[in-house]
């Protein structure tokens, strides 16, 4: 066996479990009633502006832990690298949801109104934390929620646009439908980065993993409320 090839292997062990968690996941949310009505174009206005809402809190706080997490992880040069250069990719990106919501008709009083709900208030937290100690959670998330995005985010799009259950869809459509174009090329970039990622850190990357199943039931469960 080669040095490289023995080099590599733990660490494409690392993307296996990886790859793993994000079947489960996938499978957890996906049964999710309101992420199924999502996903299949039956979601109602009301939990679709839910599910935007929700959506720029954190996404509108992306960049900040990618760049404090590049800036204070010296241990991983090439991943600290790639993290930043990923801040200012993701900078902004909550525009779109409330560029969105705007298109169906919220104001900017109603914009500036929007509080995370507490799965989203949680990650945020975490994340916070995460990015000041300058470990790598924040990979283990963005892996997972573009690989999510890149898989169903294109699905979302069609249907709800095929349903039309919400007047003005086609024009309310941006952030799912650019996430789920970007996000697949995201993702596998991002493993190829991973794999220098020592195995006394796996657990974080894998932790963070979880929380992001967290992040998206808790916003389902808003999403449903609003949706009835």
């Amino acid at each position: 066996m080669s040095m490289k090839s023995m080099s590599r292997k733990p660490n494409a062990n690392l993307l296996s479990l990886m790859n793993h968690r994000n079947e489960v996941l996938a499978k957890r949310v996906g049964t999710h009633r309101a992420a199924w009505r999502l996903i299949n174009g039956t979601l109602n206005k009301d939990g679709y502006c839910v599910y935007l809402a929700q959506s720029s809190c954190y996404v509108e706080k992306s960049s900040h832990f990618l760049k404090l997490t590049s800036l204070k992880m010296k241990r991983y040069p090439a991943l600290a690298s790639h993290l930043y250069k990923k801040s200012l990719e993701e900078m902004n990106h909550h525009l779109w949801c409330w560029n969105d919501l705007k298109r169906l008709g919220w104001s900017n009083q109603q914009l500036k109104r929007i509080q995370p709900c507490p799965s989203v208030e949680g990650y945020l937290h975490y994340h916070e934390a995460a990015a000041r100690r300058g470990t790598p959670e924040i990979a283990g998330t963005a892996y997972s929620l573009e690989t999510l995005s890149g898989n169903s985010a294109g699905k979302a799009v069609e249907r709800l646009r095929s349903a039309g259950r919400i007047e003005n869809i086609d024009a309310a459509d941006s952030y799912l439908r650019l996430h789920g174009t970007l996000d697949d090329d995201h993702s596998a970039q991002l493993a190829e980065h991973l794999r220098c990622v020592n195995r006394a850190e796996w657990s974080c990357i894998l932790l963070a993993m979880d929380v992001v199943e967290s992040l998206l039931v808790g916003i389902f469960d808003e999403v449903e409320r609003a949706a009835g």
